[in-house]
């Protein structure tokens, strides 16, 4: 992938990006992998990553296999943060399970692919 040629100037100089996200190895799950394989090509391309992530998030999964794949180019920045899903737990003593209903388009399609949708 090439740079746009108004942006090959700035190479020297290096763009610099800061990445806030909640969702960062060893985190596990569709939004870390979005993050992550986009990451993974900004460095060659001229970029000055910073990923600025939590330090102890509540994931819903966990892949340690993950933190290999983070370019060693990559600054990353972890915060504690205050995470009120703790206070959830605290007061209910279990885990928070957030179940969405299809909608109409995804039902039909699920239906065409595995022809056994109820």
């Amino acid at each position: 992938m090439e740079l746009p040629v108004y942006l090959c100037a700035q190479r020297r100089n290096m763009i610099k990006v800061l990445l806030i996200t909640y969702y960062w190895p060893p985190a596990g799950g569709g939004g870390v992998q979005r993050w992550l394989k986009m990451s993974k090509y900004l460095p060659d391309q001229g970029v000055d990553l910073t990923v600025y992530t939590p330090e102890d998030g509540e994931f819903p999964g966990y892949d340690p296999s993950l933190v290999e794949e983070v370019d060693p180019r990559i600054k990353i920045l972890k915060q504690p943060i205050w995470e009120p899903y703790h206070l959830f737990k605290k007061f209910t003593g279990k885990s928070l399970t957030v179940i969405m209903p299809l909608s109409p388009k995804a039902k039909i399609k699920l239906e065409a692919r595995s022809g056994c949708f109820s």
